[in-house]
């Protein structure tokens, strides 16, 4: 449809045209999509006008250098404000009965946006734009009725952004008048609109029986799992209804955020179609794009994570940062992460963030390749243990490039045992490891109430192999019955381990030349493998690797790290991400790397890929037949290549 040029939206639109520089590869994605959803709504630019106008007249900054004057918008900000208020069609939504039963569907003529993730650096104002919104929110006749849930993953995140609210209230005598405000119980009330606003958080109180119509979460980069963000979600059950997450960038990785920012992408790459979502990310592309900012004083380049830059964030302020960081490693990833929106793994990981992520590939390429297994063994008997996990990897000597299928085995039970006092005897009671194992692991979704655990998840997207009845009886049909006997669904077995990858080689018809394990850990596996495997080079297939021999080890990690942060590594299990994310470096004395994880963290998709790179590595460098595999492999690759031409 045709709009007047003459107003922020559009004018907001020509800067991006004009500068694309100054604006995140996000941003730049999404103005594309809104010029497409311009063809397809109405677009009232009224709508978006009224709200920016109600703010100028009636708020007053509450904090900071403006603190005490009346509200000037930038731009940015009314285009988002426009953005969320402007688009509009007829939608099909869901009707319900008075015992709010669904009976169908019915069309309505609504607001298109209603689901907002906003990714901002610190200083631009983050809080406050909040506050300017639930205000109103709160008193606009639009909006009737509008009960705002303020939430975060802590009281005091909540309790910023109301009290930035609060501020703005106080502060204007056109306001205070209209509202009832409670300070100790974090409540704001406008009896002539009957809304409502109050903040929350999952560590702190929440609110039974008040249905929210807006919902800001705030700071969802600290949350690990999306339990607390879906709960409030599932609450809102009006169709005009507005969801608000805003965040800087975090260091938890595979936590809600980052599932958030992964259906973003697939939104602005055209995957997924939602217009009623708006992926609204002011970010860096990587540190190397700061540095090299900072080394030529462009500082224009900051405005993609800082599009109050010059305004409310200071040029000298983000060089002084950078400058720090620099000279302090200990900055860097604080300084990153909250004034450029560059995530980051916490200081002590020996894989940065960018490392850990992969790129997907068509598992068809393990089809007749050349194959490295790499196994962490672990026995998972209880829910306290490690997780066993099989790498299967194909490397190409040409381009250096490495593609990785991880499998995760998990038991569906375990046998949990107690003493009954009255008794003295031992129970011994059958219970579920994947509600326990996601109960107890870090950064994994436990909702016992909808029955949601992140385990299962993953087995649903093919990254954990359960081990249950189903998987038996499907390895018993092609190996016979001797595999009930040696397979326990209630731990994982070296013979499970065996079985499996003669599973694999009959799936993919590949070609092993190399065995990376444990022998501690995995001793008969090694024996199977030497014993049952034919050597591609007359030397045993089963290659020993263990982490504690840092002269070997260490040589491989820094062989991966470096595979890594070239873009060299192809891997489609999300989870091994979170185990990269969880390796944390120790440095010795003697310059030597151990990695450790706490407790609840695990590592081991890490220790897996290690020693199938370790496998590769010894196959292609061993000096009896390692230039001739080099040779063998290259050759293969070469025709690869050469049939898909």
């Amino acid at each position: 449809m045709t709009i007047p040029s003459n107003n922020p939206f559009m004018e907001f639109h020509k800067l991006v045209k004009k500068h694309p520089k100054r604006y995140s590869p996000e941003i730049r994605q999404y103005v594309e999509i809104q010029k497409t959803m311009l063809k397809l709504y109405d677009f009232h630019l009224d709508k978006g006008l009224h709200v920016i106008d109600w703010i100028e007249k009636f708020c007053i900054f509450p904090q900071g250098e403006s603190a005490g004057q009346k509200v000037k918008l930038l731009l940015w900000q009314k285009w988002f404000i426009c953005s969320i208020f402007c688009f509009w069609g007829t939608l099909s939504v869901m009707q319900f009965d008075l015992s709010g039963n669904p009976i169908g569907e019915a069309k309505k003529y609504l607001r298109i946006v209603n689901d907002i993730l906003k990714v901002i650096a610190t200083g631009n104002g983050k809080t406050t734009f909040m506050g300017l919104i639930n205000t109103y929110l709160l008193y606009s006749k639009d909006f009737p009725a509008a009960n705002i849930f303020i939430g975060s993953n802590a009281q005091k995140q909540s309790n910023l952004c109301y009290d930035a609210t609060y501020e703005i209230i106080m502060k204007s005598k056109a306001l205070k008048r209209y509202a009832r405000l409670t300070r100790s119980s974090h409540e704001i009330r406008v009896p002539q609109n009957n809304s409502y606003l109050l903040s929350m958080s999952s560590d702190g109180k929440n609110f039974e029986g008040i249905i929210p119509v807006v919902i800001m979460i705030d700071e969802i980069h600290a949350m690990t799992t999306s339990q607390y963000a879906d709960d409030l979600r599932k609450s809102v059950k009006r169709d005009d209804s507005f969801i608000f997450e805003c965040t800087t960038m975090g260091t938890v990785r595979s936590g809600y955020l980052d599932q958030r920012l992964d259906y973003a992408r697939s939104v602005l790459k055209g995957e997924i179609i939602n217009h009623r979502f708006f992926p609204c990310i002011f970010a860096q592309e990587n540190e190397d794009e700061v540095l090299k900012a900072y080394e030529l004083g462009d500082t224009e380049v900051f405005l993609k994570s800082n599009p109050s830059f010059g305004y409310a964030v200071s040029g000298t302020l983000l060089l002084d940062k950078i400058k720090k960081m620099k000279e302090d490693p200990k900055e860097r990833v604080t300084t990153l992460t909250k004034n450029f929106n560059i995530p980051q793994n916490s200081y002590a990981c020996y894989f940065s963030e960018s490392e850990c992520r992969t790129k997907t590939f068509d598992e068809d390429i393990f089809k007749g390749a050349p194959v490295f297994m790499g196994l962490d063994m672990a026995y998972t008997r209880n829910p306290e243990n490690d997780i066993a996990c099989l790498s299967m990897g194909t490397f190409n000597p040409i381009t250096e490039e490495s593609y990785r299928k991880d499998f995760y085995f998990l038991p569906r039970y375990w046998d949990y045992q107690y003493r009954v006092e009255s008794t003295d005897e031992i129970v011994t009671e059958r219970r579920n490891m994947i509600k326990a194992k996601s109960k107890y692991d870090a950064n994994i979704l436990y909702d016992e109430v909808g029955e949601r655990y992140g385990y299962q998840q993953y087995a649903d997207k093919g990254h954990v192999v359960i081990v249950d009845e189903e998987l038996v009886d499907m390895l018993a049909s092609l190996y016979g019955e001797d595999v009930r006997n040696s397979i326990d669904c209630t731990g994982i077995t070296q013979n499970l381990i065996m079985y499996y990858c003669a599973y694999l080689e009959k799936q993919y018809g590949f070609h092993l030349c190399k065995f990376g394990l444990d022998p501690n850990k995995a001793t008969e596996v090694r024996s199977f493998v030497d014993a049952n495997i034919k050597s591609q080079d007359g030397l045993p297939p089963a290659l020993p690797f263990m982490m504690d021999r840092t002269k070997i080890s260490n040589a491989i990690m820094a062989q991966e790290k470096d595979a890594r942060k070239r873009g060299l590594v192809y891997c489609n299990n999300k989870l091994s991400e979170l185990h990269f994310a969880n390796a944390t470096a120790k440095f010795k004395a003697d310059g030597s790397v151990t990695l450790l994880n706490s407790e609840t963290h695990r590592k081991d998709g890490v220790i897996a890929q290690l020693s199938s790179r370790s496998a590769y590595h010894v196959f292609t460098t061993n000096s009896k037949t390692g230039e001739q595999n080099k040779e063998r492999l290259v050759k293969w690759w070469a025709r690869k290549a050469k049939k898909k031409e």
